[in-house]
C-alpha cells in the first residue's frame, strides 16, 4: 500500500520527524528494510511487542 512518510505518521499520530526517528530505529535493529519506497518488515513479532510495550 503506497503511503508517503507525512500520510504514515498522521495515520499512527505523530509527526513525520517522529515516525521518521522510529523508523530509522527500527531498521537499525533490523525489524524493518526500507528500499524504493517500500517498508519490508522482516521481525513482525519484535514490532508487535514494541508496540504492546
Amino acid at each position: 500500500m503506497p503511503l508517503t512518510q507525512t500520510h504514515l505518521a498522521s495515520l499512527i499520530g505523530a509527526t513525520r520527524e517522529s515516525a521518521n526517528k522510529s523508523l530509522r530505529a527500527f531498521r537499525q535493529k533490523g525489524w524493518i528494510q526500507m528500499r524504493q519506497g517500500q517498508i519490508l518488515i522482516l521481525d513482525p513479532d519484535a514490532l508487535r511487542a514494541q508496540v504492546s510495550a
